[in-house]
């Protein structure tokens, strides 16, 4: 991952540090994936922050009824199934 942070073209830094910032430089010149390699920590946190989010939501979600958070809710519902189809 973090090799891929570096893959895209850039100028030297002690290039930049001797003559300051220049119009020519690499980096103002990158195309197609060479951006994409160049912002990967950025789409790689907004990637995180998603997953997060999302996970969020999921965990903090209440049960939907009451009966969904008893641990025998299942088994109850089809038993109640059951006797119903026997009184018929």
């Amino acid at each position: 991952m973090f090799g891929l942070i570096w893959a895209a073209p850039n100028t030297p830094v002690r290039t930049y540090i001797a003559i300051g910032d220049k119009p020519w430089f690499l980096e103002y010149h990158w195309r197609g994936l060479q951006v994409l390699a160049g912002n990967s920590y950025v789409l790689f946190g907004l990637l995180l922050l998603v997953v997060l989010g999302f996970t969020t939501l999921v965990i903090s979600a209440p049960p939907r009824s009451p009966a969904d958070a008893a641990p025998g809710a299942a088994t109850a519902r089809m038993s109640d199934v059951a006797a119903g189809a026997a009184r018929r």
